[in-house]
């Protein structure tokens, strides 16, 4: 059997409809309501135990996120920040790959797989890809699908990526 760990599950989007008796949801928020309430940073699993692991962590990267929960809470942009989290700066983003890249290195099986999403473009409060390609140095891309934004008025690209360990 293949085990999965869904490191950032959110409101498990992704997993609608599909069998997820192999997937062990994580994420920090309680009320995504993860299977086990944990940071992807610091991985509560022993060494080299995952097949897959999917990391769908937050694309925003926004220091102004609490200003615009608290002074506008019911706003789109408020109720996608709740939905969806962000990263207050753009060396918390850094941060987080450095974690993660050390974490899903030591949790996966030698033949292991990452599933990576991000967005990236010529927004400054978005994630790049050129970070993920710095920092998640354990990792080799083998594969990448790169879509247009939902939003018709954003050029941002969602950009998914299958690694396995360098």
């Amino acid at each position: 059997m293949v085990i999965a760990l869904d490191a950032c599950c959110g409101f498990k989007n992704m997993w609608k409809g599909k069998d997820t008796s192999n997937v062990i949801f994580l994420d920090k928020r309680r009320e995504v309501k993860p299977t086990i309430l944990a940071d992807a940073r610091w991985l509560p699993f022993r060494d080299k135990v995952f097949d897959i692991i999917y990391c769908d962590p937050p694309h925003l990267i926004r220091s102004d996120a609490k200003s615009i929960l608290t002074r506008s809470p019911k706003s789109v942009g408020a109720e996608y920040l709740r939905k969806f989290g962000w990263f207050n700066s753009r060396s918390e983003w850094i941060v987080f790959l450095y974690r993660v890249n050390r974490e899903f290195k030591r949790c996966l099986k030698d033949d292991g797989k990452l599933w990576f999403k991000l967005v990236d473009g010529k927004d400054r409060r978005v994630t790049k890809l050129r970070d993920v390609e710095i920092y998640l140095d354990n990792f080799q891309i083998t594969s990448k699908k790169v879509a247009d934004a939902k939003a018709g008025w954003s050029t941002n690209k969602t950009i998914y990526l299958w690694m396995k360990k360098a």
